[in-house]
């Protein structure tokens, strides 16, 4: 037979054989270029397989395989069936780095509560595609189907990563007509505008919505590697005279300013995923007398910030705009009058005019932020999981909020990373608080698109 010393060319599927027999081995080495490969076996020699023998995507070198063994056409052996070896498992995206320019990159996966995360990179992703044919890219909310195997250094590794889109709360529990179950949120808490003036999908307390799946997201990601007795979503399953229960508050009062939780109960047997929405509820009331009688302490509501110095921005401190990631890459945010002003110039030229325009506006907003602090308004990055700020760009005239910029706090100073249309920006603010703010107000906001969906970046600071 051939040894990998002694590379054939890769023959086709139609020129072997089977013999029936399995094997297991490891992967040498393969050539993706010229579409074939070696299995390394113990005290065995090495097996030769093409391309078209791979039931998988191309394997890391070391990493385990099982094969069934079979003749070429000149009676060696060869690998045919070649699959991948591990354990089925899955967890949540904790991370996920893009390459610049481009959409590879390297992610985390972490278990909801217990074990270690486990690493996979974009050749690793199943690929998916969104209706409008666009790739699905990981991002730090979705969940993921995985197969983890061991490679012969015993480096673990995430393969054959598929991902859930859902939210982690719908993964969590099912929540009967969403709409509905919000809605009855809304009637519960303090009064509050949920809508933006206008919005295209026609969905009512699209705010609202938005709020209560990345505030669980929030809550996921604090209760990882806490002891159960610490965790925010808090779970009772032994309870002696009462279904199992489950409960997370939701951040948000009602009109006596009493903290409202979500409460759950078990979903019907057989059924996924294992719990149902029961309820909103405060304590003593209703349902929520089950809070009283089971929950002691009750769960805390996500934290954003561990002193309220984090939440106050110094207009004095250096402003440094990452002019060409905002000018390039996120050029479409820009308002349409503003991009027609420069229409007809050459690359050169239209970037040092638009940098003008953007520059002025910075200064605009910094001298708002150094008269009334509540102009800089914290705000959470879900996908980077940073408290940030927002300022006021006001691109066409001194009076008009057009975008909003992004900014990060560094130890000397500040980076304007990124602009974003106001109603992301106000989704991002109200995950920490309801913004008291002159300028981000949702009945002053057109919702122009989703930006959980496609229309949004890679690695956007979308919420």
């Amino acid at each position: 037979m051939a040894t990998s010393d002694q590379v054939s060319p890769s023959p086709q599927s139609s020129d072997m054989t089977q013999d029936g027999s399995r094997g297991q081995g490891w992967l040498k080495w393969y050539n993706a270029e010229k579409g074939f490969g070696f299995i390394a076996r113990k005290s065995q020699p090495d097996l030769f397989f093409g391309r078209s023998a791979m039931e998988c995507a191309i394997p890391y070198d070391d990493e385990p395989l099982s094969f069934e063994i079979g003749k070429d056409r000149e009676g060696r052996d060869v690998a045919l069936r070649v699959r991948r070896q591990g354990v089925a498992a899955s967890g949540d995206i904790v991370e996920w780095r893009v390459d610049p320019g481009t959409h590879q990159g390297e992610g985390i996966i972490a278990p909801y509560l217990v074990g270690q995360p486990i690493s996979f990179s974009g050749s690793d992703l199943v690929r998916m595609y969104s209706p409008k044919g666009k790739q699905v890219w990981p991002r730090p909310w979705y969940g993921a189907n995985y197969l983890k195997v061991t490679l012969q250094d015993g480096t673990e590794r995430a393969v054959e990563v598929k991902l859930d889109t859902r939210y982690p709360l719908q993964r969590f529990a099912w929540l009967g007509v969403e709409e509905q179950m919000i809605e009855d949120l809304r009637q519960r808490v303090l009064d509050e505008n949920w809508d933006y003036r206008t919005s295209p999908s026609g969905k009512r307390n699209e705010i609202l919505y938005n709020y209560i799946h990345f505030t669980f997201a929030r809550l996921m990601e604090e209760d990882r590697g806490r002891a159960p007795a610490e965790r925010k979503i808090r779970i009772r399953e032994d309870l002696k005279d009462h279904t199992p229960l489950a409960v997370f508050n939701t951040g948000l009062v009602d009109k006596r300013y009493e903290s409202v939780y979500a409460l759950f109960e078990p979903n019907d047997r057989g059924r996924s995923p294992r719990w149902k929405f029961m309820a909103f509820c405060i304590p003593g009331e209703d349902a929520g007398k089950l809070l009283s009688m089971y929950f002691n302490p009750l769960p805390m509501p996500a934290r954003y910030f561990t002193s309220t110095s984090e939440l106050l921005y110094d207009p004095d401190a250096p402003l440094h705009p990452d002019y060409r990631h905002i000018l390039t890459e996120d050029r479409e945010r820009l308002p349409k009058e503003l991009l027609q002003r420069v229409e007809g110039m050459d690359q050169v030229r239209a970037e040092k005019a638009l940098k003008m325009y953007l520059d002025q506006a910075i200064e605009l907003a910094r001298k708002r932020a150094r008269w009334n602090f509540k102009t800089a308004i914290p705000h959470y990055f879900p996908t980077l999981k940073r408290l940030d700020f927002l300022l006021p760009l006001c691109l066409l005239d001194d009076k008009t909020v057009n975008v909003a910029l992004a900014v990060q706090r560094t130890e000397t100073g500040y980076l304007g990373n990124t602009i974003l249309p106001l109603d992301w920006a106000y989704k991002s603010a109200r995950l920490v608080c309801r913004p008291d703010s002159d300028w981000l107000a949702p009945d002053r906001i057109d919702s122009a698109s989703d930006p959980v969906t496609e229309d949004s970046d890679v690695g956007a600071p979308a919420v």
